[in-house]
């Protein structure tokens, strides 16, 4: 795993926050409110066939704040945002939440004088090699294409089937099904948010995450019920 780091922490990320896989990797150092206990989402990595991958915008276009545990955050988000804005490994939390200002002020300062009245500190444009990615693929500097990520999560699952079974998950459990755990076992069964709360978290229009979570949900006991009253 030496070329993804980093997997560990995009993985519980991802079971905590329930980001796309475009919103992870697209993650920043400025991304990351340490005083606030959430991360801004506000962009994707999008990697088209054959092309170049760009940061482009967040699905829908829906800019959106996720909470992470504060564990998660200062245990292993903060030791890579001090990595990334060259400060010490000993530097305080205030200095480094005062780095990732100074850095979000230049950025909108910038955005200020360009043409385009869109831009602002969270998508004025900065050449790829030279952003500041949580997550990177260490043999480009780059976001990690999704077909190498696939394989190291792939590659995860069969290191824990073998040394420690009894956690094992099914081979058909695909990453985005940490996703679908944030939203109902995370979010809304152990922290008790309601479904309005959780489709923000989630970026994500209240009827998509009813229709997705709990009608389905409950058609699905239907069918079973039904099923079970034909026995």
């Amino acid at each position: 795993m030496t070329r993804l780091p980093m997997l560990g922490t995009k993985i519980r990320v991802a079971g905590f926050g329930g980001l796309r896989l475009g919103e992870q990797n697209a993650l920043r150092a400025i991304d990351v409110f340490f005083d606030r206990g959430y991360v801004h989402v506000n962009g994707s990595w999008i990697t088209p066939r054959g092309q170049a991958g760009f940061r482009g915008p967040v699905k829908n276009h829906t800019l959106h704040e996720v909470p992470l545990p504060k564990s998660l955050m200062h245990d292993e988000l903060l030791p890579r945002v001090k990595e990334l804005l060259d400060l010490p490994a000993k530097a305080s939390l205030q200095q480094v939440i005062n780095a990732q200002e100074a850095e979000r002020q230049r950025r909108a300062s910038l955005a200020a004088r360009a043409k385009d009245k869109g831009l602002a500190w969270w998508n004025y444009p900065v050449p790829p090699e030279d952003e500041l990615w949580l997550f990177v693929d260490t043999a480009t500097g780059l976001p990690v294409k999704p077909e190498m990520h696939n394989e190291r999560w792939h590659r995860v699952r069969a290191w824990v089937e073998e040394n420690d079974p009894g956690n094992a998950w099914p081979r058909t459990i695909v990453y985005r099904n940490l996703r679908h755990h944030a939203a109902t076992k995370w979010f809304h069964d152990e922290l008790g948010e309601p479904w309005e709360v959780v489709a923000q978290y989630l970026g994500d229009k209240l009827t998509t995450v009813l229709n997705h979570y709990v009608r389905a949900g409950e058609d699905a006991l239907r069918d079973s019920v039904d099923k079970l009253a034909r026995r």
